[in-house]
């Protein structure tokens, strides 16, 4: 049967061939010209193997340090959430741009980049993750919160969102969404300019760990009101009462 398909077409080609030959060459055309818009479209992919796309942070296991002297502390982090995505634009073309940010339940947060420091006299600083004893690296946290994706490069992205804010408040945070908005179409979405790569931390792993730091929040607070803290009578304040009698 195959070989009677191919030798039914061979006789149509063969008899047809002035009129066969135009219609060869445009589906060559076609095809060549598909795989060249597939090779050189921009094309980014998000690495899914990495360790963890997110962490929890303690208030201080975040630090800001000098490049150049690493054992000054210029800034420590609050309680937080800090994300981890890498990107590989495997094409020939720049992705121009992406915006990061972060959304608590329906609150629009900003996340903390190296811009959120320039008040500091230093100008190389770096960011120290200490997650542990033993680990402690630095985290390339961006600039700014908006950049672009440059062609054949693999880009690792930083995120960290302060929470202490809401852990004095009676109603926790139930849901916390990294948003990454990027300037790719998606062919089934043709009309929308951009797409979104988010990132959810919810769950009861996250109200466990919410509710442990509010908790530790209110211990070191009410360890501040106590007598032995207090700081309403100075040391010297006795003996500057005894001058005057």
């Amino acid at each position: 049967m195959l070989k009677g398909l191919i030798s039914f077409w061979n006789n149509i080609l063969i008899r047809n061939w002035e009129h066969s030959f135009p219609i060869i060459i445009s589906i060559f055309s076609l095809l060549i010209a598909t795989r060249s818009f597939n090779t050189n479209r921009a094309k980014i992919k998000f690495i899914k193997n990495i360790a963890r796309p997110y962490y929890y942070v303690k208030a201080g296991q975040l630090i800001l340090v000098p490049e150049n002297n690493k054992k000054k502390v210029l800034n420590s982090f609050p309680t937080g959430i800090l994300f981890h995505v890498a990107v590989l634009n495997f094409s020939p073309k720049d992705v121009a741009y992406f915006n990061i940010h972060c959304e608590i339940d329906k609150d629009f947060q900003e996340i903390y980049t190296m811009k959120s420091f320039g008040y500091f006299a230093e100008k190389d600083k770096i960011v120290i993750f200490r997650q542990s004893s033993s680990q402690i690296g630095e985290i390339p946290i961006p600039n700014e919160p908006q950049g672009k994706f440059e062609a054949n490069s693999l880009t690792p992205l930083y995120g960290f969102v302060r929470l202490d804010d809401y852990l004095g408040k009676k109603k926790l945070p139930k849901k916390v969404t990294f948003k990454i908005s990027y300037a790719l179409k998606k062919w089934y979405l043709p009309f929308r300019l951009y797409s979104t790569k988010r990132i959810i931390v919810k769950g009861p792993v996250f109200n466990s760990w919410l509710i442990e730091q509010q908790q530790l929040m209110k211990q070191l607070k009410k360890e501040e009101k106590t007598p032995g803290n207090s700081r309403k009578t100075p040391p010297y304040s006795k003996k500057r009462r005894r001058n005057k009698k």
